[in-house]
């Protein structure tokens, strides 16, 4: 087994090696005066079991085709077997034509992965699960579930209700309630001309609540500032979020702490530093991919190991 790492999250890669007790493959990355990207892995492959760890956070783009040039580079070097570790997977929004002529980019990235060589793909919260669909090769699809419930049920008292902010993230927050065995709030966004958001209605108590906004992946903040001021206007006794992927700029936390988000509970899928005023928890995970790459090597199976 070896893992190597590109050049989107190398704290993570690092502690991920760690959890694993071997050590990170030398891999050298550099550019050309031009900008273009040039890789050099340092290590024999031949015949090994690699793991690729590359988080595709801003600029996606670029993180990607390093992605994609480590992997050439690896089936070059002849490896036995050539996995993607993507705890954050970019374009995963762009799954289908809502005009015509746009580009379907979450199916081309698959298409691209499975061309640089990549056997197999293991990520995490897929922005659109169905998405495992579009891809020529196996996807292991992690469950944050295990990483977070934990902290939540640490909150947990009989007044705790889960909420997602949007119904496209209904089934993600039922399964949390679920397992919590606490109600459930569904909230109904619109938006506006002008990209306004708005939160237009709600399914579920919230009065006196405390309520924990459930969601995959947090940019502007927008989204969760508007349901955290719907729930605060009804009554709740408290708001906190949990988001999986968080890009949050300084600014986009400073409004959220002001919509009446108290806390913040997010993973390092992506790096993440200041708080803007807004307490931000971040959960390592590096165990659970570890443990899941473990598995894979072993060829044991995710499901049986509560890994997903």
């Amino acid at each position: 087994m070896q893992l190597l790492a590109g050049s989107s999250h190398r704290p993570l890669a690092e502690k991920v090696a760690a959890h694993l007790q071997q050590a990170l493959g030398a891999v050298e990355l550099s550019e050309f005066p031009d900008g273009e990207t040039r890789v050099q892995i340092l290590e024999n492959l031949r015949g090994r079991d690699v793991f690729l760890l590359q988080s595709l956070r801003r600029p996606a783009s670029h993180y990607l085709m390093e992605l994609l040039m480590l992997a050439d580079a690896a089936r070059r070097a002849d490896a036995a077997r050539i996995t993607a570790v993507i705890p954050f997977f970019a374009y995963a929004r762009q799954e289908h034509r809502g005009q015509h002529s746009t580009a379907i980019t979450a199916k081309l990235v698959a298409n691209l992965l499975t061309t640089a060589g990549i056997h197999r793909l293991l990520t995490l919260e897929l922005h659109t699960p169905p998405l495992t669909g579009f891809f020529d090769l196996p996807v292991e699809h992690l469950s944050a579930k295990p990483l977070f419930l934990p902290q939540v049920q640490k909150q947990k008292s009989s007044c705790l209700s889960i909420a997602s902010p949007d119904l496209g993230g209904a089934k993600r927050a039922a399964l949390w309630a679920d397992a919590l065995l606490c109600p459930l709030i569904l909230l109904r966004k619109h938006r506006r001309e002008g990209g306004e958001l708005a939160i237009i209605g709600a399914l579920g108590e919230i009065e006196n609540r405390e309520i924990f906004l459930v969601d995959d992946m947090a940019e502007t903040g927008l989204t969760l500032g508007a349901a955290a001021q719907y729930l605060r206007q009804r009554g709740a006794a408290s708001v906190r979020a949990a988001v999986v992927h968080s890009s949050l700029s300084e600014a986009a936390r400073k409004y959220l702490y002001h919509s009446g988000v108290e806390e913040l509970f997010t993973s390092n899928s992506i790096p993440t530093d200041g708080n803007g005023g807004l307490p931000v928890i971040v959960l390592d995970l590096a165990p659970l991919l570890g443990d899941a790459m473990r598995c894979l090597h072993e060829n044991r199976s995710l499901e049986k190991s509560s890994l997903v």
